[in-house]
């Protein structure tokens, strides 16, 4: 039996997950700005998330992630990400 095709496909996947784990944070936020303009507000709250979890956050990046769950109808999430983003940037009015 020739396992050469099973190696190709465990090679690839292993590729694809890499190359998906080197996504910069600032790629993730722009992929997910470009959601939210395109009415994906599920998705764009994922990628938010997605950069939360990995450790970056900014004033900016809670306020877009409130955004989204605001968009959502998921308010309890909203005020909490709003809250965050006041704490991190206090003097900015939007917030």
């Amino acid at each position: 039996m020739n396992q050469a095709p099973w190696i190709f496909m465990i090679g690839l996947t292993a590729f694809m997950q890499c190359a998906a784990m080197a996504q910069t944070p600032e790629a993730a936020f722009s992929r997910g700005n470009e959601l939210y303009r395109a009415g994906k507000f599920q998705d764009a709250a994922k990628e938010y998330d997605g950069i939360i979890k990995e450790g970056k956050f900014s004033a900016e990046l809670y306020f877009n992630l409130g955004n989204a769950y605001y968009r959502e109808g998921r308010l309890a999430q909203a005020i909490l990400a709003y809250e965050r983003a006041a704490q991190l940037n206090p003097v900015d009015p939007d917030i």
